[in-house]
């Protein structure tokens, strides 16, 4: 079953012919209203922290990519760089999800390499 959104069930509703003008008018509002507040989503600015993530995920890749010959367990990268284990691995696996860096899992050890180097 698809997932239906609220501007797919208004414009259904819209579509019938027996609906009262008043109450068009009030749904081709809420209609606009939620195109509006689509259309915004996509040009909200990033927050201190999503732009301090940015620059650290960029570290994390140039560091993999100097280091292409090698794969790295996330608290190692961690510890290089100096932040929890946490943080590194959430991030490491935003870029993964990205496809900047691969991810590799051996006998249960994961690790984290450049992606040209599989």
């Amino acid at each position: 079953m698809n997932k239906i959104t609220y501007t797919d069930a208004l414009n259904t509703v819209l579509a019938n012919e027996n609906i009262e003008t008043e109450v068009r008018e009030k749904l081709e509002a809420l209609v606009a209203q939620l195109a509006k507040r689509n259309a915004k989503g996509s040009e909200r600015k990033l927050t201190k922290t999503q732009k301090e993530n940015a620059e650290i995920k960029a570290s994390f890749v140039e560091f993999l990519n100097d280091h292409a010959d090698q794969a790295f367990r996330a608290n190692e990268i961690a510890d290089h760089f100096g932040f929890s284990g946490q943080k590194v691995s959430a991030l490491l696996n935003q870029l993964v999800k990205d496809g900047a860096i691969a991810k590799v899992t051996e006998k249960r050890v994961t690790t984290f390499k450049a992606v040209d180097a599989e």
